[in-house]
């Protein structure tokens, strides 16, 4: 059903993320792992001796889950309201078709930790969330997501790239579908083949609806694919509408500059251990929000004040601001962890490899904080895999298809060319070189003024013998590339556009996957198993 790879044999991984799963003692000493969550209680009473503000969760859960609520949703969001309650967090940036397949990856480890905590723990109440990061302004990011159709076809969007290069500072949460996405619906579902019957064709027709917002769009799929198992999402829109941020916003600007020393200390301990940073720290980590748009607050150590958008404000002014209108302030992504869990009792955060980077950073602003840190947990990472292709897996070794699509045609070129061919041409451009050397010693005889002519036909006839071995070798290629259409195939949905099919692929794809065959419960059987490797399923 599946098959499990070490995460070394696959590129793309930083060797901080790998020594993590490893459990260096360095990360040993920086994080609770799944395995410290699961030996005593100590950790989870350490959480709930903070107190919350249980009715102010209730408010901001009842907001950010709008639609189409299922049953063990309303039950969990009753359960917010409870003091022995705790959250499994994980989270991402919303994107178009549901976001990459992460995402929904990153929920089911979630929803699967939940149930095993649940299980071990029964004192306590354990409730999977998804927090919607619709605060960010990198629009990029929220449309750089590609989808397969049935064949694995490439449904690309380029023109949706190029679009939201325009918000250079509007903020995800404000984007609505509007006039330059039309045509996006009508080509998915050509692309697609799809007809009304089809249960693919009635969430792209409603994610994908003209004045619907992109926070909506990635809600309703993700909460269509795995509401009824409880998931709850958190929007960080709503939560800085409600001044959930309030209290390390305004201890940031009390204490300037005193998280990035805490960072900078943080960040000299993982240099020195040959890691790279995996994000910068700022002097004042908050974004200031201006209608749709967020911008970078600045500081001036020279003059003592604050600066956004040219505006300089006092320290006194801005501490004023930020507790009048907390709704026009929110966190960098250094800071936002911190804001994240001041207010919620989360027992554990699942984790992608780069967000494991950043949280590496963090230990000592949570301790300044006085919040519990909670347990790190890497998501789970999976490429699918159709059973078509089963025979052409048993011939190779998996991680030989993880490889740049260049790469991989080099490799099966480099296997199967005629060497001797290679052979042929140097002999042959040597014999061209001997022909122009004698032609130059008898014009040379005749006229001394023909060498530097013999130098220049000379340098004229191995470009065009350069040019012609070119189209020679480029048809060899094609005629050897040819016969291994599927390898190359494999290779493109396994490492689509060079990265991994959970990078690049949207979530929207298990949707259509499913209809297929009955994906979900394979995929529900991996992420019982640990998260410290790659799994391939096979459907």
């Amino acid at each position: 059903m599946f098959k499990v790879i070490d995460f070394n044999l696959i590129p793309g991984f930083s060797r901080l993320f790998l020594d993590f799963i490893s459990k260096d003692s360095f990360f040993k000493n920086r994080f609770r792992y799944a395995d410290d969550l699961f030996q005593d209680e100590n950790h989870i009473e350490e959480i709930l001796n903070k107190t919350f503000n249980r009715d102010f969760l209730f408010r901001l859960f009842s907001d950010s889950n709008r639609h189409h609520l299922h049953s063990k949703q309303k039950e969990n969001i009753e359960l917010t309201t409870k003091d022995n309650t705790l959250f499994v967090v994980t989270g991402q940036q919303p994107g178009i078709f549901g976001g990459p397949l992460y995402a929904f990856y990153k929920s089911l480890t979630a929803i699967s930790l939940a149930e095993i905590l649940s299980y071990k723990f029964k004192n306590y109440n354990f409730v999977p969330i998804f927090w919607i990061e619709d605060n960010d302004h990198d629009c990029r990011e929220a449309f750089e997501v590609a989808l397969f159709d049935l064949n694995y076809h490439l449904f690309d969007c380029k023109k949706l790239v190029n679009i939201c290069e325009t918000y250079t500072s509007k903020v995800v949460s404000s984007i609505e579908f509007g006039s330059e996405f039309d045509g996006l619906k009508e080509n998915l579902l050509n692309f697609f083949k799809l007809d009304s019957k089809q249960s693919s064709f009635e969430i792209i027709d409603k994610c994908i609806s003209s004045g619907i917002s992109l926070t909506d769009s990635f809600y309703l799929l993700l909460n269509y694919l795995l509401g009824n198992l409880g998931l709850l999402f958190l929007r960080a829109s709503v939560c800085r509408s409600y001044g959930a941020f309030t209290n390390v916003v305004v201890s940031e600007i009390e204490n300037v500059g005193y998280s990035f020393t805490l960072i900078e200390s943080a960040n000299r301990s993982i240099t020195e251990k040959g890691y790279t940073l995996q994000a910068k720290a700022s002097y004042v980590n908050l974004f200031f929000h201006e209608g749709d748009e967020r911008y970078k607050i600045e500081y001036d150590s020279n003059e003592k004040v604050f600066v956004i958008k040219g505006r300089k404000y006092e320290k006194a002014e801005l501490f004023e601001l930020a507790n009048a209108n907390p709704e026009r302030f929110s966190p960098n992504v250094l800071l936002r962890p911190i804001c994240q869990d001041s207010f919620l009792p989360s027992v554990a955060v699942v984790l992608g490899p780069s967000e494991i980077g950043y949280y590496t950073q963090l230990r000592e602003l949570f301790s300044w904080h006085r919040i519990t840190m909670p347990a790190v947990i890497p998501r789970h990472s999976i490429t699918l895999i159709p059973r078509d292709f089963e025979k052409i897996l048993h011939s190779k070794d998996l991680y030989y298809f993880f490889q740049k699509k260049e790469d991989f045609e080099n490799s099966i070129f480099n296997a199967f060319r005629n060497k001797g061919l290679i052979e042929k041409f140097e002999a042959l451009e040597a014999q061209l070189k001997d022909i122009f050397h004698e032609m130059k010693i008898m014009g040379c005889e005749l006229d001394k003024s023909l060498e530097l002519s013999a130098e220049a036909h000379l340098k004229k006839s191995l470009n065009s013998f350069d040019s012609f071995r070119s189209k020679i070798l480029s048809a060899e290629r094609r005629n050897i590339l040819k016969n291994f259409a599927n390898e190359l195939k494999l290779n493109q949905i396994i490492f689509p556009k060079n990265s991994l099919q959970e990078r690049i692929i949207g979530s929207l794809f298990i949707l259509l996957v499913n209809e297929k065959g009955k994906i979900f419960e394979n995929l529900q059987q991996i992420v019982n198993n640990p998260s410290d490797s790659h799994y391939i399923l096979l459907f």
